[in-house]
């Protein structure tokens, strides 16, 4: 699995770092030290700068894909991450969690509102060793981390798990209106350089599209897209069609992009659940 010395420890990273030997594992096209030494760290960060190399995410494996899946992240000393409150399943010592409103208050209650998530975001700091968080959505489901560059993602609301805090989640952007009123079907706008990891219920099936070509996607089932991608939301025929099929809203796409569905609905499994609950019994 390592490769001893990938990066070379040159000048003062030698110094610093007081193991000989120091083992390395391939991440994402860069080597980060396998050790928990507080010098390997500082090493490493100081031997990563004179050799021009600079890590473009953090480090995030997914476990148990794709029903119950759960995202295991490594995060570097004093490294920061936004989750959603309820998200942490473990994490390991030195952890320090803050929770308050994310971009202001003004905004914070816009994606509560329009967007469906937490009006709260806990932000979590890795201690100067470093650490690991293990991090599960709500419904059982698969989890996909995402780096962002200079395209925008749409995700569904409910579908934001985790970012990096150079990641910024917008539910009043310009387009947000298309979507409101659409069985609930709202799309946070999700922006900036930096690592985002998202959730579904059910799998997560990619659907890479070519220039051109048009896909419709039930809005239960969609997940995620690039913003520059050209989209439509309408109904499916007339207002028959649209209350028997069970269908409802669709979503009309066009290639080129990548689009990211759900191989489950939560609002078809209410559907199914609901008439099988326990009726209350009416009071007279």
């Amino acid at each position: 699995m390592g490769l001893r010395s990938c990066l070379p420890l040159t000048g003062g990273a030698r110094k610093v770092c007081k193991q000989r030997q120091i083992v390395y594992h391939k991440v994402n096209g860069l080597n980060r030290p396998d050790s928990d030494c507080y010098y390997t760290w500082i090493a490493y960060r100081i031997a990563a700068h004179l050799n021009g190399y600079k890590r473009s995410e953090m480090e995030t494996e997914i476990l148990y894909r794709p029903s119950y899946s759960v995202a295991k992240i490594k995060l570097m000393p004093n490294e920061r991450l936004l989750a959603e409150p309820g998200a942490m399943v473990s994490m390991s010592a030195g952890f320090q969690i803050e929770t308050g409103t994310r971009g202001g208050m003004l905004k914070s209650l816009a994606r509560s509102i329009f967007g469906g998530e937490s009006f709260f975001t806990n932000l979590y700091r890795a201690p100067q060793q470093g650490g690991e968080l293990l991090l599960a959505p709500a419904l059982p489901g698969d989890i996909l981390p995402l780096e962002l560059g200079e395209a925008a993602y749409l995700v569904q609301s409910g579908s934001f798990l985790a970012s990096s805090t150079e990641i910024e989640t917008d539910a009043s952007w310009s387009g947000a209106r298309t979507f409101f009123g659409g069985e609930g079907l709202i799309m946070l706008r999700c922006s900036g350089k930096g690592s985002l990891i998202i959730s579904s219920y059910g799998a997560i099936h990619e659907v890479d599209l070519k220039p051109g070509q048009d896909i419709t996607v039930d809005s239960g089932h969609l997940v995620a897209f690039p913003q520059q991608m050209n989209f439509r939301v309408r109904t499916i025929g007339g207002i028959k069609t649209t209350l028997l099929s069970g269908e409802g809203f669709v979503i009309d796409l066009q290639g080129p992009g990548k689009i990211l569905l759900q191989t489950r609905s939560e609002r078809s499994f209410l559907d199914w659940l609901i008439p099988l609950l326990p009726k209350q019994p009416s009071n007279r």
